[in-house]
């Protein structure tokens, strides 16, 4: 049996990835019997995103402690039950993306305490390319049908950050255009994710919170067309 207060992630049949009160555990079974299960320890979880090809995770966290040391955020081999690589050029990562082909990874978060884009191989982690960012991120989208990377956030400056959505080459980490949302409480300062809809050629950032007085959970979507 396996404990469990946020959620189980199936990888494939015989492995998967618990995240129990913040703690990722990887869960590798050799037989219907013999499960082995290993905490990932100094970080604390929030999500998993997984390769179109099925043979790599990227784990969505940050470190337990305040600017506490890290050998980079890792990323699981999937066949071989084990972390396979670190991403060293990060920290802690918010958002994740593999290319629809699965060969590529894009993750955002911090490195060095300002927020960063890393590209890296995604079979063995070799870095392909880094940019900062001007925003801190909270979800990273590839576009299936085009070449434009999304990162979804909330801007950095002060006194007024704004919620945005910035637009990327995702061959050289160019910024081709950043959209902001006006006149609303926005996103980029918890959960969100990014939902594309190709055929009417849109992208959609998705964010929950919890209302001042409702304590159930409300779901925010914010609409945004895509460059041509």
């Amino acid at each position: 049996s396996v404990a469990v207060t946020d959620f189980v992630a199936v990888l494939r049949a015989d492995r998967w990835i618990v995240l129990n009160g913040g703690v990722f555990s990887l869960v590798a079974c050799e037989s219907a019997t013999v499960c082995i299960s290993e905490a990932i320890a100094g970080l604390v979880g929030t999500d998993v995103v997984r390769s179109p090809r099925g043979d790599r995770a990227a784990l969505l966290a940050r470190p337990a402690s305040p600017g506490g040391p890290t050998n980079g955020m890792p990323v699981v081999d999937v066949a071989g039950g084990a972390i396979g690589y670190h991403v060293p050029a990060l920290s802690g990562v918010q958002g994740a993306a593999f290319t629809p082909e699965g060969d590529t990874l894009f993750l955002a978060g911090d490195s060095a305490g300002a927020p960063a884009l890393a590209a890296v191989f995604a079979a063995d982690g070799a870095r392909l390319a880094t940019r900062t960012l001007g925003l801190s991120p909270c979800a990273v989208a590839v576009d299936g049908a085009q070449r434009w990377l999304y990162v979804a956030g909330k801007t950095t400056s002060s006194p007024d950050p704004q919620s945005v959505l910035q637009v990327l080459d995702r061959t050289t980490l160019n910024a081709v255009t950043t959209l902001h949302v006006m006149g609303a409480a926005g996103y980029g300062s918890g959960l969100c994710r990014i939902v594309q809809n190709p055929i009417e050629r849109r992208v959609y950032v998705v964010t929950t919170w919890a209302g001042e007085h409702n304590p159930d959970a409300h779901a925010q979507l914010y609409s945004f067309e895509t460059p041509r």
